[in-house]
């Protein structure tokens, strides 16, 4: 939607999560405000624009079309956008900076980032962009602190790059109402730089020249983010040095405990008698019927008479289905014995 012709949308006021979701070519929306997350999400074609700033995910998993900005983008813009070669790159444009995580796991499609009054001139990218990064080019103009080398490339612009930005610039400019910075933007190609994802050879080949063997990665790699030096080193209270064999025995420090049925369940906890009726509720789920009902006979000879007519049916009141829907029928059960031989 649209097949034909074409959809103009214009929205004032609040903007609710995912506006222009799933957007398809021919249809143009225009926000008189920011917005909130996930603006552009799985965009197929759809031009936003965003007069104001745009928040956490903006154009996540885009396909094609175009977000234009006329402010900053929030936490994990661009992330696991894609790139279908039988369409034009997906473009985002973002006028001053953004947040975190920005093209984490990004795939395809051109994002460019002007730097005009950002809110953080030391680091207009944010922390950890391009993390796992496998597709498309990131334009920026300004300082960044950080950048996930292992996965991109930081280059200058070719004289191909700049001639593409400063075409597309224009019609960006003009619909964001900001047409008077385009000399600023515009004035020097050493003002800007890219960041694109390495390729699988260029990747193999970083790996080989740093002659990374399992037990440096471990301590220079793993070590440093995610174990003891990383994220989750304050959880690490258990004992992590390494046994060079497969551990058996005594030797095992996690020795794992089989519990099942070690805990009586409230139906049988409750019964005065320890009848197991889960398990007769089990074997009425195999279609084992006759061994259901013939169950409770081992720990009442009057089933009939205790559980289908004298007995309160603690089991019943203590059942934990009941809260979602009714225990199992106690008394019709008790009274199903009685044709027991």
């Amino acid at each position: 939607w649209p097949t034909k012709g074409t959809v103009n949308i214009e929205i004032e006021g609040p903007v609710g999560q995912r506006a222009g979701s799933m957007g398809m070519a021919g249809t143009s929306i225009v926000i008189n405000g920011s917005t909130s997350d996930d603006v552009g999400w799985i965009n197929c074609g759809a031009n936003i624009t965003v007069l104001g700033d745009v928040t956490n995910g903006a154009h996540n998993a885009g396909a094609q079309g175009l977000l234009y900005v006329q402010g900053s983008g929030g936490a994990r813009c661009d992330t696991m956008t894609k790139r279908n070669p039988r369409f034009p790159p997906l473009q985002s444009w973002y006028f001053r900076d953004v947040g975190d995580s920005f093209a984490e796991f990004k795939a395809g499609g051109i994002a460019v980032v002007c730097g005009v009054d950002p809110r953080n001139p030391d680091n207009i990218l944010g922390y950890r962009p391009c993390v796992g990064m496998v597709g498309g080019t990131v334009y920026f103009r300004g300082q960044i602190k950080e950048y996930a080398k292992e996965d991109v490339m930081l280059e200058e612009l070719t004289s191909q790059d700049w001639e593409w930005l400063t075409t597309n610039m224009k019609p960006y400019l003009a619909a964001i109402d900001k047409a008077t910075y385009e000399a600023e933007l515009t004035k020097s190609i050493g003002d800007w730089r890219k960041i694109r994802a390495r390729t699988p050879e260029e990747k193999a080949e970083r790996r080989a020249a740093m002659g990374t063997d399992i037990e440096s990665w471990r301590l220079n790699v793993w070590e440093k983010e995610t174990g003891a030096g990383g994220i989750f080193g304050a959880y690490l209270e258990h004992d992590r040095t390494i046994i060079e064999f497969v551990p058996a025995g005594a030797d095992r420090r996690f020795k794992p405990v089989w519990n099942n049925n070690k805990y009586l369940p409230p139906c049988a906890w409750a019964c005065p008698s320890d009848i197991p009726t889960q398990q007769r509720a089990s074997l009425i789920r195999q279609d084992r019927y006759e061994e259901a009902l013939e169950l409770v006979l081992k720990y009442s000879p009057f089933p009939g008479t205790v559980c289908g007519t004298v007995c309160p049916n603690l089991c019943m009141d203590a059942c934990t289905r009941g809260q979602i829907d009714r225990p199992l029928d106690i008394k019709s059960l008790g009274r199903l014995s009685l044709d027991i031989p």
